[in-house]
């Protein structure tokens, strides 16, 4: 199956361009536009607290449906095909420093 390959081959802490598409209780509903428009989730925790008190939890006023959001992959399962990103700062963190690593050497054997 194409997309489970394709999923497989998503890296954690890749970055990618997500837009929001709804929020439910869980957390908010994106589509991977990076990605080709795979569908994935930012969970709650995966949300930094301190944004959440802002907004008072209320997941609608912080994401808007259409809004694109800067967000690195968390969780990649291949038979849901389902994918989850993150947007706290720490694994935000973490995949900057990829990229930062791949622009400065752009082959590691072994690395990934």
């Amino acid at each position: 199956d194409e997309t489970a390959e394709s999923l497989e081959s998503l890296p954690r802490h890749l970055p990618v361009v997500a837009t929001v598409t709804g929020t439910d209780e869980y957390g908010v509903k994106v589509k991977l536009t990076s990605q080709g428009g795979l569908m994935g989730q930012i969970k709650k925790q995966d949300i930094n607290e301190s944004d959440l008190n802002v907004f008072n939890g209320d997941l609608d006023k912080m994401f808007r449906v259409g809004q694109a959001v800067s967000a690195v992959i968390s969780v990649v399962d291949v038979e849901r095909i389902k994918v989850n990103v993150s947007v706290k700062d720490e694994a935000m963190d973490a995949g900057v420093a990829i990229i930062v690593m791949g622009a400065q050497n752009p082959y590691v054997p072994g690395f990934g």
